[in-house]
């Protein structure tokens, strides 16, 4: 496949024809029918009403791995500040993942993501001292003065966006 002087390479490129059932039924393979481009894998899945197929995205496995490494790295290197400097900083790195990774059905790793901010944020405050002194209730109190985002789907399918009030005379 040759076009504008771009070319796919074989190892590096694969196509898919519809669901992963319906690849054995044309006599193919039988392979996953999952692929990853820019930071999401899509693969297969039943609408909301189980009606019919449709593509689904999620966070690919290894850039939810590769935000949560970062993210542990950057409170492992700023753990000698303020706890509102922290917080003021973790704020724009969250919404930069929401805004990047919140699309329709993409909510459990969302949550995932924001699970582990709070766990590795608790993490290395427990190490700012040599004693144990950050328990997980004194954390919570410290999590309803200093309020991490909610994640929040930000980009839902352009036919969900447009669902209007409906008109009676249709």
């Amino acid at each position: 496949m040759r076009r504008r002087d771009t070319e796919l390479l074989k190892g590096n490129t694969s196509t898919t024809s519809g669901p992963a059932y319906a690849s054995t039924r044309n006599g193919g393979d039988g392979g996953s029918g999952t692929f990853d481009l820019l930071g999401f894998t899509h693969y297969w899945r039943r609408s909301h009403r189980g009606r019919r197929w449709v593509i689904g995205q999620k966070t690919s496995k290894s850039r939810l791995t590769r935000a949560i490494r970062k993210v542990a790295e950057w409170f492992r290197n700023n753990r000698h500040r303020k706890v509102a400097d922290q917080h003021r900083d973790l704020i724009p790195r969250l919404r930069g993942h929401y805004q990047y990774y919140g699309i329709t059905g993409n909510g459990r790793a969302l949550y995932s993501f924001y699970e582990a901010v709070r766990r590795e944020w608790h993490r290395w405050l427990n190490r700012r001292s040599q004693r144990n002194n950050m328990m997980w209730e004194r954390f919570e109190q410290l999590l309803q003065r200093y309020v991490l985002p909610q994640p929040r789907i930000v980009h839902a399918y352009a036919a969900q966006q447009n669902r209007g009030p409906r008109s009676r005379m249709r």
